[in-house]
C-alpha cells in the first residue's frame, strides 16, 4: 500500500465513525492538511455525499452506506439523557463542535489543550457537567448551564443516579453545583475533575 493508498483509507475510516463531518473536522481529527484530505475524499468520491444539516453552516460529508441509516433514523418521542465519561470520541472527534455545544459553554467542556471533561447531554446536545467523588461518601455533582424543566431534571438526576450506582456499586447522593471554574484557567488534569470544589 502507498501512501496515498493509506491516507484514503484513514479518511474513510473516519467518516464511518464519525460522519457526517466537514473537511475541517476530517483534517484536525485525521492530522492530515486540507488538501490532502480532499484528495482522498476524490479518491472515494463515488463512495460519499455531502449533505447540510439543519441549523449548522456549510456541508457536510458522509458514506453512501450511512445516508440510507440516517435518513430512517426517527426523533425519540421522549427526551434523551446521557451522560458521558472524560475524553469521549463524541466530543472529541471533531473540530466543529456547534452541532452539540454552543460556543459560550466550550471553556466549561473543554481545557486549553482541547480534551473534554465529563459531559451531560440532553438530545445529543450538551446541557452541562458532571463528576464523580467519593470523599465522604458517593457523591455525583452536576452543574447545569442552563434552568432545566421539571420533567427534564428529573431525568438528569436519574441518570447521574444510575451512573453513580454502577461506579460505586451503591446509592449515591446528588448535588447540583451553581458555578463552576472553566476548565481554560485550570491546571492540566481539570477535565478529570471538573467540579472539584464545588
Amino acid at each position: 500500500m502507498n501512501e496515498i493508498e493509506a491516507r484514503t483509507i484513514l479518511v474513510q475510516q473516519y467518516l464511518s465513525s464519525f460522519g457526517p463531518v466537514t473537511e475541517n473536522d476530517t483534517a484536525w481529527w485525521t492530522g492530515l492538511g486540507k488538501t490532502k484530505v480532499q484528495e482522498a475524499l476524490n479518491n472515494i468520491q463515488k463512495q460519499i455525499v455531502r449533505v447540510k444539516i439543519s441549523n449548522l453552516k456549510g456541508y457536510f460529508v458522509l458514506l453512501h452506506s450511512d445516508e440510507n441509516l440516517i435518513k430512517n433514523t426517527g426523533f425519540p418521542e421522549k427526551r434523551t439523557v446521557n451522560l458521558l465519561p472524560s475524553l469521549d470520541p463524541y466530543l472529541m472527534g471533531y473540530k466543529e463542535r456547534e452541532r452539540y455545544l454552543h460556543p459560550k459553554h466550550y471553556d466549561k467542556v473543554f481545557d486549553r489543550s482541547g480534551n473534554a471533561t465529563s459531559t451531560i447531554l440532553l438530545d445529543g446536545r450538551v446541557v452541562g457537567v458532571w463528576d464523580f467523588t467519593e470523599d465522604a461518601g458517593p457523591l455525583v455533582k452536576l452543574f447545569l448551564f442552563e434552568t432545566m424543566e421539571q420533567n427534564v431534571l428529573r431525568k438528569i438526576h436519574l441518570e447521574a443516579e444510575k451512573t453513580g450506582e454502577f461506579i460505586a456499586d451503591k446509592r449515591v447522593q446528588i448535588k447540583e453545583c451553581t458555578a463552576m471554574v472553566p476548565l481554560t484557567s485550570r491546571t492540566a488534569g481539570g477535565v478529570m475533575s471538573p467540579l472539584k470544589g464545588c
